[in-house]
């Protein structure tokens, strides 16, 4: 069964009716899929709401990406194990930088008294959910445009529906088997990605809006303090609810 609140956001989010039956994709809705996320890239940045399955509970993400660069910014909520320490987060390829508002008061449980909340670490977008859930935001872009004529090839590729969203009038396009694109009938922006696992079992709904350039912040070199600084204690701060 899906995420509770990932069907739910589904649900309000595109209400409306179907237009269409579901048909294999022609050349120019492909043509629009291979265009998608370059546009992205060409336009700098957007914000995004990512809602993500995570064994029983939930991830979410609410913030700022910038595609040229790859850094961004979020909020983190959710009911999962991955979502409950951390507040926020920043990141860019080389680093990943956790705001947790207990950290000051196990640090001086520690005997360790810094007033820091932040913990600056390594990517592991295998490893880590939250990790993973930066590198498919990131993904959403590209430098260069997909080739139409593979789209086409694509096992599963299809013409899925139209129907409004967010005040706009959307075309639903799978893009293989496991991603569809909700793409603005008006501008061909891409307005909603949905992913899944191959067993259905990890739906993941990237939200993107406001698109422009993005200016992302870094948090004040002297609240922050490195993973490999806590040692043992990163993992303690991982588990304080």
């Amino acid at each position: 069964m899906l995420l509770p609140t990932v069907v739910a956001l589904v649900a309000a989010c595109g209400s409306g009716d179907a237009a269409n039956s579901q048909r294999p994709l022609e050349r120019d809705e492909a043509n629009r899929l291979a265009d998608a996320l370059f546009d992205n890239f060409e336009d700098g940045g957007a914000s995004f709401t990512y809602t993500g399955q995570v064994g029983d509970g939930s991830l979410i993400l609410d913030g700022e990406i910038n595609f040229v660069t790859h850094q961004g910014r979020a909020t983190v909520s959710g009911s999962s194990a991955a979502a409950r320490p951390i507040a926020e987060v920043v990141w860019s390829d080389a680093e990943v930088v956790e705001r947790l508002p207990s950290l000051p008061s196990i640090l001086a449980d520690a005997g360790m008294p810094r007033q820091v909340e932040w913990i600056l670490r390594p990517p592991d977008p295998e490893g880590r959910e939250l990790d993973g859930a930066i590198a498919l935001i990131v993904a959403l872009a590209s430098e260069q445009r997909d080739n139409p004529q593979l789209i086409l090839q694509l096992p599963g590729s299809a013409f899925v529906r139209t129907q409004s969203f967010r005040d706009d009038e959307v075309e639903v396009l799978r893009y293989g088997d496991l991603t569809t694109y909700w793409l603005s009938t008006t501008t061909g922006d891409l307005l909603r990605f949905e992913g899944n696992s191959r067993d259905g079992s990890r739906p993941r709904v990237i939200d993107l809006r406001d698109r422009g350039p993005r200016t992302i912040s870094a948090p004040p070199a002297d609240r922050v303090i490195t993973s490999r600084e806590l040692g043992e204690l990163y993992e303690v701060a991982l588990r304080r609810d």
